[in-house]
């Protein structure tokens, strides 16, 4: 039976390649089907491509895609490695082919016949749909419905624009825009010239003293007439081109619109537009195929929850397309975000601090090619005296970076953070190789940061190195920052492990006794008048004590006492750090604080991601899924498939110049999603997989495939209960494999037996999984209480936080105690999964069952005009079991 959709039009024969999943969609998902060209190439000339737009099929939206209405102010981000289109969901949007920005501030507009004055496009933008592949706004009118299809080419340095037409009566569409030709901050580029090639329907781009050229080119348009060049011009003028759409002739067709620069002339400029005219339809297909192939193959994990999936598949995404290319290299970008009448697209440089603390993400998703490719081009980067770089802009070539300006080297943090990341890509990749061929980077990097320590306390310093985390403010300019402190104390165990697996034992030596050193000097962080762990340290040996979350990096990576994290895990959970959509660096109460500061209120995902994995990693996996929980709704949110820098502590609402699509933003959805709630960990060199979950209360299941580290790919389903886990593990490998099940059990809970295929086993010891090989394990426990994670159902733009903050829960002798927060006046429903009868409560009512082993109960906070959270205590009494 031919499928249609709601214009009628019938799949061409290529509809075999695109057919399946179309059928899988729903029929409203079916109505926002992207219309994309496919072009027969035989017999059309390429001078007729100049002038004829292409006919038209239908490619169904991809499964994985985010459609919503579209809100004018709110931005969206098309990117490849060599191109980019950073705009406004109401149509208008900017240019980039790396490092230029061919043209900016694109107006569209229509003209019906007989009906008027131009009609603005952009107060009829309706919807938005946004995939892997392509982004698609519609502008609707009673007349008419024009669609845009803006994506860049996998490999081709080009932006492409598709308009689908369908109108009542003829229109003429016009765009206007402003050419730029400047290459991004700091290079500079003078005016560009415009040159209209009626042949090709073109303008040609030109700027004085420069080699190349950019090229706009739209299918059947025209040009305004432009400025002469006798004219004196202060400023690049602007530019329109426009076509007419006659609904008899061009209802199945579309037109094109071609956005290039090329550095060999205009006749080579001109023939790569025809080229590409032509190779549109593979050019589609080829980038729709990319990504279905990228999502086939990557980590996939199903649960219970639809949107946290989608919300991992995005970030996977989100973190391929901060891949770009530079000359002969390929590397991440920080961050994109429309550029506006400047020349800084958001952060779409290289920063090495923002690679690293991603590097954990890409090795997750079994990415250790673009892994490597990051600590390479930092490698090619290192200074002479071993320290790594800080930022490395995309118009460096242009300009002489290193000397006229001081961002080169600017930051102290990112020297430690290479260290971790090449330990980190070792473990992942069990690649000794590549670790003994750049021991001579590895070495430098650990030297250079042995020898910034003038206070002899075994730690490394801002001072003389560089900013740690706070680049300005009040909190800036500290002599050590605690931050720093930690990811020097884990960079020393990353010495340790690399030094021991090529044999290096002298080093291991010397880092072993800078490590004790470093571990001594870092307890002095501890105390203070709360009780708890400083902010930084001054030249004198004063610290400052300014709560911050910080220490979170600490907790990361496992370097404080246990019995003295308590003091962080309350505050952070409670409503002076946590927002309903993040955490602020400090506390809401401090002096310091400031909503809209960068640094001193501002909530960022990255600080998010910390503290959930420094939750899971403490046992506080019901806060820990909280934050996740936020990171990932972020997803949905502003720029939809991409996660943004930076929000108001106070308000939804992101600042106006926080890059939209940042990258480790998105990489703190995958990192705590897979070591924290998964507790995924594979170590290739020891052949070890660790297992340690900590699922919610209200999941039951999860599917794991395509987990990679070193030779071995592992996939599993882990079902879990009231009573027991069950874990089915599939292994590929040409080793066997040490399996670690190490799961956090509900509150109360004991571990009581495990059996392998139906034979008991020891609990502590490790499980083999033969090369290509699978278990089954089931492991009981005792009945014990766990508490789903009270969520918002989603985020209000310009909303303040109301949601319920969950800080602390004990379980002793049959009695659980749980510390809250909850806004004044304010009342709370929360669930429990339980198969302990409760005898008992205090500080709750309208306890009811709700079936299963399920218990609902409501919290009232009372009403205080003079706060706007108040805490409250609550005790829940169960009935006493033999294992309590």
């Amino acid at each position: 039976m031919p499928v249609m959709n709601d214009t009628g039009a019938l799949f061409s024969p290529l509809r075999n390649v695109f057919l399946l999943p179309y059928l899988r969609l729903t029929w409203q998902q079916r109505l926002v089907s992207v219309f994309i060209s496919v072009l027969a190439i035989g017999g059309i000339s390429p001078l007729a491509l100049g002038f004829a737009p292409i006919p038209a099929v239908d490619l169904p939206v991809p499964e994985l895609h985010v459609t919503q209405p579209a809100i004018a102010n709110e931005p969206f981000t098309v990117t490849g490695r060599q191109a980019g289109i950073f705009g406004l969901q109401n149509g208008s949007w900017e240019a980039w082919i790396y490092p230029y920005k061919i043209l900016r501030d694109v107006q569209l507009s229509a003209t019906l016949e007989q009906y008027g004055p131009p009609l603005d496009l952009h107060q009829l933008a309706s919807t938005i749909v946004v995939t892997p592949s392509w982004t698609v706004i519609t502008h609707s009118h009673i007349a008419f419905r024009i669609q845009q299809v803006l994506f860049v080419p996998s490999n081709i340095p080009a932006a492409i624009v598709l308009f689908k037409i369908t109108s009542s009566r003829p229109l003429t569409l016009s765009l206007q825009f402003v050419p730029e030709m400047q290459p991004m901050w700091p290079g500079a580029a003078p005016l560009p010239s415009p040159e209209w090639v009626p042949d090709h329907s073109a303008i040609l781009l030109h700027t004085e003293g420069a080699a190349h050229v950019g090229l706009v080119g739209w299918t059947t348009s025209q040009a305004a007439p432009f400025q002469p060049f006798q004219e004196i011009t202060t400023a690049s003028p602007q530019l329109e081109l426009s076509l007419v759409y006659d609904p008899t002739q061009h209802a199945d067709f579309i037109f094109p619109l071609i956005i290039l620069m090329n550095q060999d002339g205009k006749d080579q400029a001109l023939h790569l537009l025809e080229t590409l005219r032509n190779a549109i339809p593979q050019e589609l297909q080829r980038r729709y195929q990319a990504y279905q192939d990228l999502l086939a193959t990557r980590l996939r994990i199903e649960t219970p929850d639809p949107r946290m999936n989608e919300a991992l598949q995005w970030a996977m995404i989100a973190l391929e397309q901060s891949r770009v290319r530079y000359q002969d290299e390929e590397a991440l970008i920080a961050g994109y975000h429309l550029s506006g009448r400047t020349t800084r697209p958001g952060f779409a440089w290289f920063f090495g601090r923002d690679m690293l603390w991603s590097v954990p993400a890409l090795l997750d998703i079994g990415d250790l090619k673009t892994a490597r490719q990051v600590l390479k081009f930092l490698m090619h980067r290192q200074r002479h005296d071993g320290k790594m770089m800080h930022e490395w802009s995309q118009s460096s070539h242009l300009v002489r970076w290193a000397k006229d300006y001081p961002y080169f080297y600017a930051a102290a943090d990112a020297t430690p953070l290479f260290l971790i990341a090449m330990d980190e890509y070792l473990r992942a990749s069990g690649d000794l190789q590549f670790l003994t061929d750049s021991w001579q980077a590895v070495a430098a990097a650990y030297a250079y940061a042995r020898t910034h320590d003038a206070d002899g306390d075994g730690l490394y310093e801002n001072t003389g190195s560089g900013h740690g985390w706070v680049e300005s403010g009040p909190l800036s300019h500290a002599h050590q920052e605690f931050y720093l402190a930690s990811l020097w104390t884990a960079a020393l165990q990353a010495v340790i492990h690399m030094a021991n697996a090529i044999g290096q034992v002298e080093m291991v030596s010397e880092a072993e006794q800078a490590l004790t050193k470093a571990r001594s000097a870092l307890s002095m962080y501890w105390g203070g008048p709360s009780r708890c762990w400083a902010f930084a340290k001054t030249r004198s040996g004063q610290f400052n004590w300014v709560p911050t979350i910080f220490p979170a990096v600490a907790l990361w990576h496992d370097l404080l006492p246990r019995d003295r994290t308590a003091c962080l895990l309350d505050q952070w959970a409670s409503a002076e750090f946590s927002t309903d959509w993040g955490l602020r660096p400090i506390r809401r109460s401090h002096p310091l604080y400031d909503p809209i500061s960068y640094h001193h209120g501002s909530v960022w995902p990255l600080f998010t991601g910390w503290v959930a994995l420094a939750e899971y990693r403490a046992h506080r996996p019901v806060n820990g899924f909280m934050h996740l929980w936020q990171n990932a709704e972020l997803t949905f949110h502003h720029n939809p498939g991409k996660i943004t820098e930076l929000l108001s502590g106070e308000f939804f609402r992101p600042f106006p110049r926080s890059s939209s699509h940042q990258l480790w933003s998105s990489a703190m959805v995958v990192t705590p999603m897979i070591r924290g709630l998964l507790g995924l960990s594979g170590d290739a060199l020891r052949h070890q997989l660790t297992l340690a979950p900590a699922l919610p209360a209200h999941w039951d299941t999860v599917t794991v495939r395509h987990y990679r580290f070193g030779t071995h790919q592992v996939a599993f389903t882990l079902h879990k209960d009231a009573h027991r886990y069950r874990i089915t593990v599939h292994h590929k490998g040409d080793t066997p494999l040490a399996l670690r099940f190490l799961p956090v059990l509900p509150f109360g809970s004991q571990s009581l037996a495990a059996q392998l295929d139906h034979l008991p086993v020891d609990l502590n010891s490790s499980l083999t999984i033969p090369p290509e090989g699978s278990i089954s394990l089931t492991y009981t426990f005792s009945p014990g209480v766990e508490i789903r994670p009270p969520l918002l159902s989603s985020f209000v733009t310009g909303q303040r936080s109301t949601g319920l903050r969950f800080i602390r829960a004990q379980f002793h002798k049959s009695t659980l105690r749980l510390a809250l927060e909850g806004h004044s006046g304010r009342a709370y429903e929360v669930s429990l999964l339980t198969s302990l009868p409760l005898v008992s409560w205090t500080g709750v009512q309208n306890v009811r069952d709700q079936g299963g082993e399920w218990k609902t109960f409501v919290i009232d906070f009372p009403q205080d005009p003079r706060r706007g959270y108040v805490r409250k205590d609550v005790v829940l009494g169960f009935e006493a079991t033999p294992h309590q």
